[in-house]
This record gives structure tokens, sequence and C-alpha cells, in this order.
């Protein structure tokens, strides 16, 4: 099984990122109570981590040769640890967000923006992983949502 296809089963889970019924989490900063504490990240919030995150698997790609495969992990985890910790696991009009849709949805954002920037930069591997991502992603989109419990 190709290497990129160990992250279609954290695509596939987006249906439950889009849903309505996205349960609450209990977070390492106080759950749920602590989340009311904080303010939810903004769009631009998320824009500019997955902006930044993107800049990064880039830059490790294109000058070190570091796999894209292998910094996109990292950069979903850094980006989610983010919003859970300064954010409460909450963006503006959700829910508060267990840790794979914060995964999920980080991955999401910054794979979309990579092939957005760097695509053409990218050795043919890395566009290959890119482009099946990409593609995972729009596919996920298209399911219908999971029905509200």
């Amino acid at each position: 099984m190709p290497s990129q296809h160990r992250f279609l089963p954290a695509l596939t889970a987006l249906g439950v990122l889009f849903s309505s019924s996205a349960a609450l989490a209990q977070s390492s900063t106080g759950g749920p109570a602590a989340a009311a504490k904080t303010q939810p990240a903004s769009a631009l919030v998320i824009n500019d981590l997955s902006l930044t995150q993107a800049v990064s698997i880039c830059e490790l790609a294109v000058n070190a040769k570091v796999p894209v495969e292998t910094s996109l992990p990292m950069a979903a985890r850094s980006m989610a640890f983010v919003i859970k910790s300064v954010h409460g696991s909450q963006i503006t009009d959700s829910p508060v967000l267990e840790g794979q849709q914060l995964f999920n949805g980080s991955l999401v954002e910054i794979i979309t923006k990579v092939k957005a920037g760097c695509y053409a930069k990218l050795p043919a591997a890395d566009q290959k992983t890119v482009d099946a991502l990409v593609a995972d992603v729009e596919k996920a989109l298209k399911q219908p949502a999971a029905p509200a419990k």
C-alpha cells in the first residue's frame, strides 16, 4: 500500500469534523469549562496557523528534501496543539473539538495551502502525495455530514 494512503483513515473521518454532532472533548487544559474561558480560534487564526505550517513544509521539502509525508503529520499535530492549548479546542462557530478532529482539520488546511503555494517547486513524489491528499479531502467534503445525535 502506498505510504500516502496512511492518511486516508484520518481524511475519511472529516465528515465528523463538519457534522453538527461533534462531541465535547476533555482537554488537558481543563475540558469544556476551560474552553469557555478562552477565545475560539477565528478564521484568521486558522489561516495564519495553517499558512505558517505550509511554509515550513514547503521549505523542508524544497530546500532540505524532507518528504511532505514526513513533515505533514508533524505540522498538523503542531497546529492542533496550538488550537487545543490556546483556544480550548474550539474554532469560531463550532463546538469543542476532539484531538482527532483538530488533527484532521489542520491537515486539510495545511495541505490545501501547500497545493496553492509551493506545489510547482515540490519534487514529483511530493506532488503525488499532495495530489492524493487533496483528492481525498475533496472526496470527503462531498460525503454527506453525519446525522445529528
